[in-house]
Protein backbone atom coordinates (compact mmCIF):
# COMPACT_ATOMS: atom_id res chain seq x y z
CA UNK A 1 0.00 0.00 0.00
CA UNK A 2 2.86 2.37 0.81
CA UNK A 3 4.36 1.78 -2.60
CA UNK A 4 1.02 2.56 -4.20
CA UNK A 5 0.76 5.86 -2.32
CA UNK A 6 4.25 6.82 -3.45
CA UNK A 7 3.44 5.94 -7.04
CA UNK A 8 0.29 8.07 -6.97
CA UNK A 9 2.23 10.97 -5.44
CA UNK A 10 4.90 10.74 -8.14
CA UNK A 11 2.20 10.65 -10.82
CA UNK A 12 0.51 13.75 -9.37
CA UNK A 13 3.83 15.61 -9.27
CA UNK A 14 4.46 14.64 -12.88
CA UNK A 15 1.04 15.91 -13.92
CA UNK A 16 1.67 19.17 -12.03
CA UNK A 17 5.03 19.65 -13.74
CA UNK A 18 3.50 19.00 -17.16
CA UNK A 19 0.64 21.48 -16.51
CA UNK A 20 3.05 24.21 -15.31
CA UNK A 21 5.29 23.66 -18.32
CA UNK A 22 2.30 23.92 -20.67
CA UNK A 23 1.19 27.18 -19.01
CA UNK A 24 4.69 28.64 -19.34
CA UNK A 25 4.87 27.68 -23.01
CA UNK A 26 1.49 29.31 -23.71
CA UNK A 27 2.53 32.46 -21.82
CA UNK A 28 5.83 32.65 -23.69
CA UNK A 29 4.07 32.29 -27.04
CA UNK A 30 1.55 34.98 -26.10
CA UNK A 31 4.32 37.35 -25.01
CA UNK A 32 6.30 36.70 -28.19
CA UNK A 33 3.19 37.47 -30.23
CA UNK A 34 2.59 40.67 -28.30
CA UNK A 35 6.18 41.80 -28.82
CA UNK A 36 6.01 40.93 -32.51
CA UNK A 37 2.90 43.09 -32.94
CA UNK A 38 4.43 46.04 -31.06
CA UNK A 39 6.68 47.19 -33.88
CA UNK A 40 7.99 50.74 -34.30
CA UNK A 41 6.41 52.72 -37.12
CA UNK A 42 7.84 55.87 -38.66
CA UNK A 43 5.03 58.38 -39.07
CA UNK A 44 4.59 60.66 -42.06
CA UNK A 45 5.81 64.24 -41.65
CA UNK A 46 2.67 65.72 -43.12
CA UNK A 47 -0.66 64.27 -44.20
CA UNK A 48 -2.35 67.30 -45.71
CA UNK A 49 -1.79 69.74 -48.55
CA UNK A 50 0.21 72.94 -48.35
CA UNK A 51 -2.96 75.01 -48.40
CA UNK A 52 -4.84 73.18 -45.68
CA UNK A 53 -4.19 76.07 -43.29
CA UNK A 54 -2.93 79.59 -44.02
CA UNK A 55 0.87 79.94 -43.56
CA UNK A 56 2.76 80.08 -41.31
CA UNK A 57 0.48 77.94 -39.12
CA UNK A 58 0.80 74.93 -41.40
CA UNK A 59 4.29 74.33 -42.65
CA UNK A 60 3.94 70.76 -43.91
CA UNK A 61 7.50 69.94 -42.90
CA UNK A 62 8.91 68.46 -39.69
CA UNK A 63 10.91 70.28 -37.02
CA UNK A 64 14.58 70.73 -37.91
CA UNK A 65 17.09 68.18 -36.72
CA UNK A 66 17.67 68.83 -33.05
CA UNK A 67 18.62 67.09 -29.85
CA UNK A 68 17.63 67.52 -26.20
CA UNK A 69 14.07 68.53 -27.05
CA UNK A 70 11.15 67.91 -24.70
CA UNK A 71 8.14 65.87 -25.81
CA UNK A 72 4.74 65.63 -24.15
CA UNK A 73 1.09 65.18 -25.08
CA UNK A 74 -2.24 66.90 -24.48
CA UNK A 75 -5.67 66.17 -25.97
CA UNK A 76 -4.24 63.43 -28.24
CA UNK A 77 -1.73 65.89 -29.73
CA UNK A 78 2.05 65.54 -29.44
CA UNK A 79 3.93 68.71 -28.51
CA UNK A 80 7.69 69.25 -28.96
CA UNK A 81 9.50 72.27 -27.56
CA UNK A 82 13.04 73.62 -27.53
CA UNK A 83 16.19 71.77 -28.46
CA UNK A 84 19.61 72.30 -29.95
CA UNK A 85 20.43 72.04 -33.63
CA UNK A 86 23.00 69.66 -35.07
CA UNK A 87 25.42 72.58 -35.47
CA UNK A 88 25.17 73.50 -31.80
CA UNK A 89 22.77 76.47 -31.56
CA UNK A 90 19.44 76.60 -29.76
CA UNK A 91 16.37 76.58 -31.98
CA UNK A 92 15.53 80.20 -32.76
CA UNK A 93 12.80 81.21 -32.33
CA UNK A 94 11.81 78.58 -29.75
CA UNK A 95 8.78 77.16 -31.53
CA UNK A 96 6.17 74.92 -29.99
CA UNK A 97 5.73 72.19 -32.59
CA UNK A 98 2.73 69.90 -32.57
CA UNK A 99 1.90 66.67 -34.35
CA UNK A 100 -1.49 65.11 -35.01
CA UNK A 101 -2.16 61.88 -36.87
CA UNK A 102 -4.58 63.53 -39.29
CA UNK A 103 -2.61 66.75 -39.97
CA UNK A 104 1.05 65.97 -39.35
CA UNK A 105 3.48 68.65 -38.09
CA UNK A 106 2.68 72.33 -37.62
CA UNK A 107 4.00 75.27 -35.60
CA UNK A 108 1.85 76.73 -32.85
CA UNK A 109 2.51 80.43 -32.38
CA UNK A 110 1.43 82.43 -29.32
CA UNK A 111 -2.04 83.89 -29.67
CA UNK A 112 -1.08 87.27 -28.22
CA UNK A 113 1.84 89.69 -28.16
CA UNK A 114 4.72 88.03 -26.35
CA UNK A 115 8.44 88.59 -25.84
CA UNK A 116 10.89 85.87 -24.91
CA UNK A 117 12.00 86.15 -21.30
CA UNK A 118 8.93 88.20 -20.40
CA UNK A 119 5.82 86.52 -21.75
CA UNK A 120 7.45 83.71 -23.69
CA UNK A 121 9.89 81.07 -22.48
CA UNK A 122 13.51 81.41 -23.56
CA UNK A 123 14.98 79.04 -26.12
CA UNK A 124 16.48 76.08 -24.25
CA UNK A 125 17.50 72.47 -24.42
CA UNK A 126 17.74 69.67 -21.90
CA UNK A 127 14.59 70.86 -20.09
CA UNK A 128 11.68 68.91 -18.62
CA UNK A 129 8.14 69.31 -19.96
CA UNK A 130 5.27 67.41 -18.33
CA UNK A 131 1.50 67.64 -18.59
CA UNK A 132 -0.26 69.31 -15.66
CA UNK A 133 -2.50 66.78 -13.88
CA UNK A 134 -5.12 69.34 -12.83
CA UNK A 135 -5.24 71.05 -16.24
CA UNK A 136 -4.38 68.36 -18.82
CA UNK A 137 -4.31 70.92 -21.64
CA UNK A 138 -1.29 72.66 -20.06
CA UNK A 139 2.40 71.80 -19.67
CA UNK A 140 4.84 72.55 -16.88
CA UNK A 141 8.33 73.35 -18.21
CA UNK A 142 11.34 73.42 -15.90
CA UNK A 143 15.02 74.16 -16.29
CA UNK A 144 17.25 73.60 -19.28
CA UNK A 145 20.36 75.15 -20.81
CA UNK A 146 19.55 78.64 -22.05
CA UNK A 147 20.64 82.22 -22.60
CA UNK A 148 18.65 84.88 -20.79
CA UNK A 149 19.54 87.48 -23.43
CA UNK A 150 17.46 86.13 -26.30
CA UNK A 151 14.36 88.09 -27.23
CA UNK A 152 11.74 87.29 -29.84
CA UNK A 153 8.93 89.60 -30.91
CA UNK A 154 6.10 87.54 -32.32
CA UNK A 155 3.96 90.54 -33.25
CA UNK A 156 6.14 91.61 -36.19
CA UNK A 157 8.65 89.49 -38.05
CA UNK A 158 8.50 86.49 -35.68
CA UNK A 159 12.29 86.64 -35.52
CA UNK A 160 14.78 86.60 -32.70
CA UNK A 161 17.47 89.07 -31.77
CA UNK A 162 20.28 87.33 -29.93
CA UNK A 163 22.67 89.07 -27.56
CA UNK A 164 26.04 87.41 -26.98
CA UNK A 165 25.92 86.16 -23.38
CA UNK A 166 27.14 82.94 -21.76
CA UNK A 167 24.80 79.97 -21.73
CA UNK A 168 23.64 78.89 -18.30
CA UNK A 169 21.63 76.12 -16.67
CA UNK A 170 18.41 77.65 -15.42
CA UNK A 171 15.84 76.71 -12.81
CA UNK A 172 13.00 78.86 -14.10
CA UNK A 173 9.52 77.39 -14.50
CA UNK A 174 6.81 78.05 -17.07
CA UNK A 175 3.30 76.85 -17.85
CA UNK A 176 2.14 76.60 -21.45
CA UNK A 177 -1.60 76.57 -22.14
CA UNK A 178 -2.39 74.72 -25.38
CA UNK A 179 -5.93 76.14 -25.50
CA UNK A 180 -5.02 79.81 -25.05
CA UNK A 181 -1.62 79.28 -26.74
CA UNK A 182 0.01 81.33 -24.02
CA UNK A 183 3.08 81.06 -21.78
CA UNK A 184 3.01 82.06 -18.09
CA UNK A 185 6.13 82.42 -15.95
CA UNK A 186 5.52 80.80 -12.55
CA UNK A 187 7.45 81.20 -9.33
CA UNK A 188 7.26 78.12 -7.08
CA UNK A 189 7.04 78.47 -3.31
CA UNK A 190 9.90 77.21 -1.18
CA UNK A 191 13.45 76.51 -2.24
CA UNK A 192 13.72 75.71 -5.93
CA UNK A 193 16.35 73.29 -7.26
CA UNK A 194 19.55 74.86 -8.54
CA UNK A 195 19.80 75.53 -12.27
CA UNK A 196 20.13 72.32 -14.27
CA UNK A 197 19.68 70.71 -17.64
CA UNK A 198 19.56 67.11 -18.88
CA UNK A 199 17.55 66.12 -15.82
CA UNK A 200 14.61 63.72 -15.76
CA UNK A 201 11.06 64.53 -14.73
CA UNK A 202 7.84 62.59 -14.20
CA UNK A 203 4.39 63.33 -12.79
CA UNK A 204 3.05 61.12 -10.00
CA UNK A 205 -0.33 62.19 -8.67
CA UNK A 206 -0.21 65.96 -8.29
CA UNK A 207 3.58 66.10 -7.95
CA UNK A 208 6.35 66.42 -10.49
CA UNK A 209 9.58 64.70 -9.48
CA UNK A 210 12.88 65.87 -10.97
CA UNK A 211 16.12 63.94 -10.65
CA UNK A 212 19.74 64.56 -11.55
CA UNK A 213 20.96 66.78 -14.34
CA UNK A 214 24.01 68.96 -14.97
CA UNK A 215 24.58 72.43 -13.54
CA UNK A 216 26.26 75.40 -15.25
CA UNK A 217 29.73 74.32 -14.08
CA UNK A 218 29.32 70.88 -15.63
CA UNK A 219 28.80 69.07 -12.33
CA UNK A 220 26.56 66.02 -12.61
CA UNK A 221 23.83 66.17 -9.96
CA UNK A 222 22.16 63.36 -8.01
CA UNK A 223 19.43 65.17 -6.05
CA UNK A 224 15.74 64.31 -6.14
CA UNK A 225 13.26 67.18 -5.90
CA UNK A 226 9.52 67.41 -6.19
CA UNK A 227 6.99 70.19 -6.69
CA UNK A 228 3.29 70.20 -5.91
CA UNK A 229 1.94 71.38 -9.26
CA UNK A 230 -1.40 72.74 -8.04
CA UNK A 231 0.16 74.89 -5.29
CA UNK A 232 3.64 75.04 -6.90
CA UNK A 233 5.34 74.32 -3.59
CA UNK A 234 8.91 73.05 -4.04
CA UNK A 235 10.36 70.38 -1.78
Amino acid sequence: EGAGVCSRARAMRLVFVVVVAAVLVVAACAMRGALASGNWTQLAHCTFGDNADPPPYSSCYPPPRTLCRALSTASNVLYVYGGRSEVGGLEQPPHMWKYTRNLGWSIEYPSASATVGLGYANARDGHVMVRMPSTPTSFFVHGGFTSTATYCNYTTAKACERVSTPMTATSDAWVYDTVGKAWTRVFPWGTSPSGRHAHSGVVVGNYMYAFGGIDSSGTVLAMLHRIQLSTRASQ
